[in-house]
């Protein structure tokens, strides 16, 4: 190799050079050749020699071995088995060292026969004659390969450990473990921190690096955990160790820590913060003490029942429950099902055996137990299974909670939900189950019976002129006379506003109805004396008979419906009596009318809503806003609800009529917040027949999530009636408008027939108190108990109360006083068109 014009050299056999000698001395030489080439190639590397000026005049065997190529042929050495990134580099530190002429050692890579490259060292010295000129060159080349790989893989390892060190998040300290004489640990030195050490305790490395860790911590001995003896343990004994404690660091954080030996008598510990976790243990540990505190607080009885071998616990409150001291009641099944109530037993056994056959987690039964004292008390009971390997091995655990107290409540407001507060009389839910008793009995016994429908003519104006007050006692005393004018198997009842009904069992020739119906009108027409005014009204009775017009309530009460319509219409206002004919159903024509306008309005406009304000009692912010549907007629009066949803609901447009309310008002939301408006919750009513449709659910969320509007803001009012006749149908329902995010209220609460247990079922948010009990607060103590019980329900099942129909201060400031949450009335705001709800609310924000 020539370096003076990096190219390669020619190579040179100096034991092959022409020699002008004997022949014996020829042999010589050869056989001295021949012996040093098995000395070169048994050498473990490839010896090279050059000329002064860097030629290449002698390479070992090893070279053709490795590379494949023969060094003596016509070209000399070729140098393309270098590395193609190393031969510039090669050459150009191989021109160096002969123009130097100072020793040469480089690192490069060589290709092997098969295409494989390997590193090897080459180092080279200059040889020098006499006058100290360089004469040769002298050199070896040796593979290094496989010590270049562990090289590589120990800079790899120190790299990762570095790095590992070097966490951010992990607090990492290296300690060299100092004994006594009797070789065990009374100190460390704390070798090195990495920086996160620093950031975590809040301490400079150069304060503690090199230093006693008890010059560090004087008190470190006094600790509850003990660092010096544990990490001085694994540092001696080359093991490892994990902890939690306390860091003796400021701040009082929790660690955990994982130590091992790196080395003999050296200890790394490595850091974790796990301050959090403990604090979420402790809030655990908190959170279970006062759920211990609230059971015993609540007096929940405990049991556990072992089915197969019969064993039994009750706790004391258990015992204590039914009147009885621990001692005194055995833990044995048998003294549970002996004090079942005799109605409950057989319900009850027959619900624990249909459990037992496939038990899952959730075990609740409601039964009454006899007392001590002889009495009932209604409990319910909770269980959760401990195993469900198998009948045998089936072990239930749970709780005992008298409810007697919440059942009688209960019942109160049955009761209190079955009669029109106001007058005392059976409401629209008992009418229709009672006289549905009275036209089946009737039916069997092939009698004959009526149904008077009955509307006051003249009460409007009287209720406008002399307020509420006077139109209630009105109302009362209108009920006081019609039960005069009837048998006591005669059934009356107030529908709502000033309808009444009455269910005539026994309607004959002897007792024609007809009779009756004119009794009631000379009855009613009698001037009404109410504190100093003397008041007159009048009555318009349609008159249905059963089996003629009707073998069902709905049909005949709608049948006489619309005789008194065509009495009203008759009789001027004047009190008449008509009997239902075929031909009344004029009226029908109506509702096709309303129905064309509904068709209409659904796809070219027609339809508005209006929105009621709801304030909160104390602070009378605005809560919310409750969406009322309202229907333009042909001359643009409006049509409300009550005239227009029934018809809807018969021609099958409930279901578009709904999907319409849910788009406006999620347009309105978004029309009010770009007029600066806060986000406000929109109630929407939701009919009986549209959330019994099929895919009501589902339809009501894509729209709400098509919106930009969010799911909290939308509140879903539906009524006890509609949730009733399938509970859990309803209550899939609701569940999957509460997953999209929805709020759910129970609107017009106490006029159905909902339970504790029904409503403990149910994931509804709000109760609201119908207006009917509201508006007769002042006056009327029934109203206030119902208003009350319903207003404590509410809490214990803690979900939000809204009164309705608030028309005065008075009427407000008892709600509040008695817990209710929020309040909706006239009082507050008549229902507002979009734009003057936002005037409402600007005027009225703070």
């Amino acid at each position: 190799m020539n370096p003076k014009t990096a190219s390669p050299g020619a190579f040179r056999d100096v034991a092959g050079k022409p020699q002008q000698c004997a022949a014996n001395e020829v042999q010589a030489l050869r056989e001295r050749a021949r012996h040093l080439e098995e000395i070169l190639f048994g050498l473990p590397g490839m010896v090279w020699a050059a000329s002064a000026d860097g030629r290449i005049d002698f390479l070992s065997q090893q070279w053709a071995a490795y590379t494949g190529s023969d060094p003596t042929g016509q070209h000399g050495v070729t140098w393309s088995v270098l590395h193609p990134d190393d031969l510039d580099g090669v050459m150009a530190a191989w021109r160096d060292a002969v123009l130097a002429c100072k020793p040469w050692s480089l690192e490069c890579r060589l290709r092997r026969h098969d295409g494989q490259y390997r590193w090897f060292a080459w180092r080279g010295t200059p040889l020098r004659d006499d006058s100290g000129n360089v004469a040769h060159w002298f050199g070896v080349c040796t593979d290094i390969d496989d010590l270049k790989r562990a090289q590589e893989k120990l800079e790899e390892s120190e790299r990762r450990y570095t790095t590992l060190f070097n966490n951010h998040t992990m607090a990492i300290a290296h300690y060299a473990i100092l004994t006594d004489q009797h070789g065990q640990p009374v100190d460390y030195i704390v070798k090195q921190v990495n920086t996160a050490y620093e950031r975590i305790t809040g301490i400079n490395r150069s304060a503690i690096e090199g230093k006693r860790v008890t010059e560090i911590f004087p008190n470190i001995r006094d600790a509850a955990f003990d660092f010096i003896g544990n990490f001085g343990r694994i540092g001696l004994e080359s093991g490892e160790g994990r902890f939690e404690t306390l860091s003796l660091h400021p701040g009082g954080r929790w660690v955990s820590i994982y130590a091992y030996s790196p080395a003999p008598r050296e200890c790394t510990a490595m850091f974790f913060d796990i301050t959090e976790r403990k604090h979420l243990e402790h809030a655990r540990r908190e959170t279970e003490r006062r759920l211990q505190l609230a059971v015993a607080i609540a007096h929940l009885g405990f049991w556990e029942w072992e089915v197969a071998s019969g064993k039994c616990y009750y706790s004391p409150v258990w015992k204590k429950q039914i009147g009885y001291q621990d001692h005194e009641i055995a833990n044995l099944p048998e003294e549970w099902q002996s004090r079942l109530h005799p109605e409950d037993r057989r319900r009850v056994l027959a619900e624990v055996a249909a459990y037992l056959a496939h038990p899952s987690s959730d075990y609740r039964l409601e039964y009454r137990l006899r007392h001590r004292d002889g009495s009932y008390r209604w409990m319910i009971a909770n269980g959760v299974p401990l195993s469900r390997r198998s009948k045998a091995g089936l072990k239930l655990i749970g709780t005992q909670l008298d409810i007697t107290e919440n059942k009688l409540a209960e019942q109160r407001v049955r009761e209190a939900a079955q009669h029109d507060s106001l007058t005392g009389l059976p409401n629209r839910a008992l009418i229709f189950e009672y006289a549905s008793h009275l036209v089946a009995a009737a039916q069997r016994s092939h009698r004959q019976g009526a149904v008077l429908f009955i509307d006051l003519d003249r009460f409007k104006p009287v209720n406008d002129l002399y307020g509420h007050e006077i139109g209630d006692r009105l109302l009362q005393e209108v009920a006081r006379r019609l039960l005069k004018c009837v048998r006591g198997e005669d059934l009356v009842g107030r529908l709502g506003g000033d309808e009444f009904v009455v269910v005539l069992p026994h309607a004959d020739e002897k007792h024609p109805a007809a009779t009756v119906a004119q009794h009631v009108v000379e009855v009613l027409s009698t001037p009404f004396e109410i504190d100093a005014l003397d008041l007159s009204i009048s009555a318009s009775v349609g008159i249905s008979h059963f089996p003629q017009h009707g073998i069902d309530v709905d049909t005949l009460i709608h049948a006489a419906d619309l005789a008194m319509y065509q009495a009203k219409q008759c009789g001027h206002g004047s009190g008449s009596t008509q009997v239902f004919a075929a031909s009344m159903n004029a009226r029908v024509d109506a509702a096709a009318a309303i129905e064309a306008r509904l068709k209409r309005a659904l796809t070219r406009g027609g339809l508005v809503l209006h929105y009621q304000p709801v304030i909160d009692m104390q602070s009378r912010r605005l809560t919310g806003v409750e969406a009322l549907l309202r229907l333009t007629g042909e001359n643009g009066e409006i049509v409300g609800p009550d005239r227009f949803v029934p018809i809807a609901e018969s021609a099958g447009l409930i279901g578009l009529l709904g999907e319409w309310v849910a788009s406006e008002a999620c347009r309105q939301h978004e029309a009010w917040r770009h007029q600066g408006l806060p986000p406000v919750t929109i109630a929407i009513n939701v009919s009986p027949l549209q959330f019994r449709q099929r895919g009501f659910a589902r339809t009501l969320t894509d729209i709400i999530l098509d919106s930009a509007v969010e799911p909290a803001c939308i509140e879903i009012e539906v009524t006890e009636s509609t949730l009733m006749d399938s509970m859990e149908d309803a209550v899939a329902i609701l569940k999957n408008i509460r997953a999209a995010g929805m709020r759910i209220a129970l609107d017009d609460f106490g006029t159905g027939y909902s339970s504790l247990s029904h409503l403990s079922h149910l994931p509804l948010d709000k109760l609201k108190v119908d207006q009917s009990f509201v508006r007769r607060l002042a006056n009327d103590r029934a109203s206030r108990a119902i208003t009350g019980a319903i207003i404590t329900l509410g809490r214990t099942l803690n979900l939000e109360v809204v009164g309705e129909g608030i028309e005065s201060e008075e009427t407000l400031d008892y709600l509040r006083q008695n817990g209710c949450d929020q309040a909706q009335g006239f009082y507050i705001s008549r229902p507002l068109p979009a734009a003057a709800f936002a005037d409402w609310y600007r005027a009225h924000s703070p």
